[in-house]
């Protein structure tokens, strides 16, 4: 009876209807875009009102009554989460120690093109200024 008008709401006592039971949802892993799980609830209402005929309903008034409730859902299993995380999730943060390691070992090997570069400029300025014999 979520969203339901005032009017058929005020009918039937002891209705608390929660958005959180009405929405539909899906989890997804924030990494890779793969859905965890997943759920869609409807609610189906009836009219019941009095017939003229059956006398045990001439004193019903109309009312919008919950007549079912349907929810469907899936979530995945354990084997697939397992599999899940030791292919992508631990693969991620493999490349993860990867890219770093790349990153400072790039900056060590340049630092030590650097410092040889600044030895050898030493000796040949050295070389230069030595005097003639």
């Amino acid at each position: 009876m979520l969203g339901a008008s005032n009017e058929y709401t005020k009918t039937i006592r002891g209705l608390n209807p929660d958005a959180k039971k009405h929405q539909t949802f899906v989890d997804v892993q924030h990494l890779t875009g793969v859905p965890l799980q997943g759920g869609k609830r409807v609610q189906f209402n009836m009219f019941l009102k009095s017939i003229n005929r059956i006398t045990i309903t001439e004193n019903l008034t109309t009312v919008l009554m919950p007549a079912i409730w349907v929810e469907e859902g899936i979530e995945l299993n354990g084997e697939m989460v397992t599999f899940f995380k030791k292919r992508l999730i631990n693969t991620l943060k493999t490349l993860n120690v990867v890219q770093w390691a790349a990153l400072f070992g790039g900056i060590g090997v340049a630092a030590i093109c650097l410092i040889y570069f600044v030895v050898q400029r030493r000796k040949a300025v050295a070389v230069v200024e030595a005097p003639l014999k």
